[in-house]
């Protein structure tokens, strides 16, 4: 199953509400203003886990969900731009911890997260620096 491709706006508009509740509490601003959400009927996001990817960095990058037993190829996501894919419903087996790996397409440093704690319905929001270790992960629950 391949990754269906947002565009930028719709993409944008999921991680202003996304980081913006995330950010609410610790102070910061959110990627953007104005956005609504409609939590009222389930969906299938709320029945698996989202990765939304921005990615300010200069390269290409390749992103991985990491366990001790596998790694799984997400998606790919072009310099300057964001995309949101889908976890397999696998990666929210209890006890399981997963970690995020971002691969630049040109260069030999990557970026590795801590071991994850996320359930059905959270989105792991992605942010890829400029500089690959600038790079930073963090959850956000539905």
């Amino acid at each position: 199953m391949t990754p269906a491709r947002f565009r930028p706006a719709a993409l944008a508009a999921l991680l202003t509400a996304v980081v913006g509740a995330a950010c609410a509490s610790a102070g910061s601003a959110p990627l953007s203003e104005g956005v609504a959400v409609d939590t009222a009927a389930p969906t299938v996001a709320s029945r698996t886990a989202q990765v939304a990817v921005r990615n300010q960095n200069t390269a290409d990058v390749t992103v991985y969900v990491v366990t001790t037993d596998e790694s799984y190829r997400i998606g790919s996501v072009t310099s300057y731009n964001q995309r949101l894919f889908t976890l397999p419903p696998r990666f929210l087996a209890p006890g399981l911890r997963p970690r995020i790996v971002v691969s630049p397409l040109a260069g030999t440093e990557n970026y590795a997260s801590q071991p994850l704690l996320f359930g059905a319905g959270d989105t792991i929001v992605v942010e890829v620096g400029s500089w690959i270790r600038q790079s930073s992960v963090r959850v956000v629950g539905s």
